[in-house]
């Protein structure tokens, strides 16, 4: 197993201990210069993938590759809708959610992105 699962940069959720370590860690890459680089964190995560329970943890969105004939904008709407369900039910499930400080929808949020990046392309 890796130290972190493909995106899981910290380790799994609710692990504070475990990120807390990884981010006090982080530091000492900063001075060096033989980068870029990837750097493995020197311990696996608890428990890898799989939540308490034993089951793992997993979203079963599928992001295919854009077709030659779609924009950036249009892909990474594709893949704000394909993540939707899976963002109401964290919600759902958690009763709160962290996005949303701007007052701006998910599709608001990533409109904006994509305006950003196509003016920052030209």
């Amino acid at each position: 197993m890796r130290a972190m699962e493909l995106g899981w940069p910290l380790c799994a959720p609710s692990d504070a201990d475990f990120q807390k370590r990884v981010i006090r860690a982080a530091p000492a890459l900063l001075g060096r210069t033989d980068g870029p680089f990837i750097v493995d964190y020197a311990k696996d995560m608890p428990g890898g993938m799989f939540s308490a329970d034993g089951n793992r943890w997993v979203c079963s969105t599928s992001f295919l590759a854009p077709t030659s004939k779609e924009t950036a904008n249009a892909a990474l709407r594709r893949k704000i809708v394909g993540l939707l369900p899976w963002f109401d039910l964290g919600r759902m499930q958690l009763g709160r959610t962290t996005f949303g400080q701007s007052g701006l929808s998910v599709e608001a949020v990533g409109a904006f992105v994509a305006s950003l990046v196509a003016s920052l392309a030209e």
